[in-house]
């Protein structure tokens, strides 16, 4: 019988996870899953904000695309398959096509000032107890959507996780549960920064200890060799890499679209699927809904539009390869990623162009240096807003020789 889960944590950055190659956070449970698993190292979310996320999640198509397939609850009922929803975010529960799942529940947690003294207090301890307790329901094919904010409202881990990452000589990291949300000044304080990078590092931890609770749980079930698992964050957490810490809040020009918000995590785990492969292809949410969609039928067909992919096909050297992935955001800003660029077009008209994947965090501009390629990036978002996602790229330099 199969199942399957998809969990969505919101605030997840890649950077902070072992398996994507951070060397000095302690995350033993995602990278075990990872080494059993389909990592995909180019994953872009289409939209920061939740909605239109959602949307592509659940109907498996973009942003800038009509919803033309049924919506994901319809599409698993068609295939003999029961649908579960389970969230600690208000926005989700309430979310266009959160009310077709069979059953929704929303885990009722307030956000803490104060770190908690045991896991089991903590927001996402009380979070993955609920999600471990759902585990006990599935009596027939399912698939089990699971939605938390743990790492972007409430930081309240026990003080000794984010100690963990401090120096002796380092000041101590701040003592509030607080997610810090501000704009750093260019002359800020490295301390500041500092101490907001080991509290969410200690959050990252908590969240790695639940999640090897919750595999702990599925194993005991006998449903790890049935189900697939797939991990994917909703958001990134800007955590000073160009002077933004966490959400902007009360702007009308939304958050920048960098790397740091927009690039996820996106790991899948599936019986016969491989393990311990690295995928470079460009992922985007569509591919979800099409990868649940052929897990479930048994099919190798992916819907569109836009042209999605059955991501358990990533290691396949004939799986199909996106040419690009575009990324909307608010007040005019969007931004096209291809194999080897990312341009960036802010709501306030200015052009970014970044060499991919080597300027990982995007610190060199080199729209100056490179015209014929911005001009190309350009045009072929213009065309993917016409629903044109086909036509080759024209880009006349490469990132070697600019």
């Amino acid at each position: 019988m199969k199942h399957a889960v998809c969990l969505v944590v919101d605030r997840l950055s890649a950077g902070f996870l072992g398996a994507y190659g951070n060397t000095w956070i302690h995350t033993p449970h995602f990278d075990q899953f990872a080494s059993q698993s389909l990592l995909f190292d180019q994953a872009l979310i289409d939209s920061p904000r939740l909605p239109l996320l959602y949307e592509s999640w659940w109907r498996g198509s973009h942003a800038l695309t009509p919803r033309l397939a049924p919506p994901l609850p319809d599409h698993m009922k068609s295939l003999g398959t029961a649908t579960c929803l389970l969230t600690d975010d208000t926005e989700v529960a309430g979310l266009a096509g959160a009310d077709q799942f069979d059953a929704r529940s929303l885990v009722d947690l307030r956000d803490q000032q104060q770190p908690a003294e045991e896991v089991e207090a903590t927001h996402c301890g009380q979070f993955f107890a609920a999600a471990i307790a759902q585990l006990h329901t599935l009596d027939q094919p399912t698939l089990l959507w699971l939605h938390t904010r743990a790492l972007a409202t409430s930081w309240d881990a026990p003080l000794r996780f984010r100690e963990a990452y401090a120096d002796q000589d380092d000041p101590p990291p701040p003592d509030t549960a607080t997610v810090p949300c501000l704009s750093l000044a260019e002359d800020y304080d490295p301390d500041v920064l500092l101490g907001y990078t080991q509290a969410y590092a200690g959050q990252v931890t908590l969240w790695d200890e639940c999640l090897g609770a919750f595999f702990h749980a599925l194993d005991e079930r006998g449903l790890s060799d049935q189900t697939l698992v797939m991990i994917v964050a909703a958001r990134g957490f800007p955590l000073g890499e160009h002077r933004q810490v966490g959400p902007v809040r009360g702007k009308g020009e939304g958050e920048p679209l960098y790397g740091e918000l927009i690039q996820v995590p996106l790991v899948v785990r599936a019986p016969g699927a491989g393990a311990a492969i690295r995928c470079p292809q460009l992922v985007q949410p569509a591919d979800v809904y099409a990868t649940l969609g052929d897990w479930f039928s048994g099919s190798t067909r992916s819907p569109g539009p836009p042209p999605a992919v059955n991501l358990l096909d990533g290691a396949r050297p004939d799986a199909s390869r996106r040419t690009r992935a575009v990324v909307m955001g608010q007040e005019g800003a969007w931004a096209v990623r291809t194999p080897a660029w990312f341009l960036r077009h802010a709501a306030d008209q200015r052009l970014e162009l970044y060499a991919k994947p080597d300027d990982r965090w995007e610190v060199n501009d080199v729209a100056a240096r490179c015209p014929a390629v911005v001009r190309g990036l350009v045009d072929a978002y213009q065309a993917t807003c016409r629903g044109d996602w086909t036509t080759p790229l024209e880009l006349e330099s490469d990132p070697v020789e600019a």
